[in-house]
């Protein structure tokens, strides 16, 4: 049987360790959703318009942060991605249209979510900001910004009215693929008035 010298031992360690850490850094590193289709769609009708854009992550890394950034998935969630749109939707009439989170579907290569709404947003990030030790006042500052930018459970546009906020999508999301993300309205009633399908290629 062969026996490795004493002196050898250390470095064998150490290249070991070495190689299986850059293992892991590539199985949590994931590159950033490119789209290949328009990345604005938007759905006319007589009474209202919606606007849906794909944010990237250098967009987004611009507008917030580009370390730590709440709305880029960190590398140690494993091959876990945020897909995120901003969603603007305009009345042009005076009735009233309404467009519940739950309601609200991304199917992208086999995988269906709904978005992410502010209370389990607010949660991950707690658990995330304590893992990191984030001072408070960074933790509230991601808090109050995801209480200003996620829209509420139920998105209200009343008559003449625009409003809207970020879809944050989480998952284990494919590299490529085709997204369709299914907009549900509804009227002051609750009853289901129409349903768009937006289309976006990666």
């Amino acid at each position: 049987m062969k026996h490795f010298p004493l002196t050898r031992i250390p470095v064998f360690v150490a290249t070991a360790t070495a190689v299986l850490t850059l293992t892991l850094l590539s199985c949590t590193s994931l590159e950033p959703l490119a789209v290949q289709s328009e990345p604005v769609q938007r759905v006319e009708t007589e009474d209202y318009a919606i606007r849906l854009e794909f944010m990237d992550e250098a967009y987004l890394k611009a507008l917030h942060d580009n370390r730590n950034n709440t709305f880029i998935a960190p590398d140690r969630l494993l091959n876990e991605r945020f897909i995120v749109f901003d969603l603007e939707v305009e009345s042009k009439s005076d009735t009233y249209f309404a467009i519940e989170n739950r309601s609200i579907e991304l199917a992208y290569e086999g995988r269906v979510v709904s978005p992410q709404n502010r209370f389990h947003f607010g949660l991950f990030w707690d658990n995330q900001d304590e893992q990191l030790g984030s001072s408070t006042v960074q933790a509230r500052r991601r808090q109050t910004m995801i209480n200003e930018t996620l829209p509420p459970n139920k998105l209200e546009i009343e008559g003449g009215s625009t409003d809207g906020g970020y879809l944050v999508f989480r998952g284990r999301f494919p590299q490529y693929g085709t997204a369709v993300i299914t907009l549900r309205m509804r009227d002051l009633s609750g009853r289901p008035t129409a349903t768009h399908e937006l289309e976006f290629t990666f």
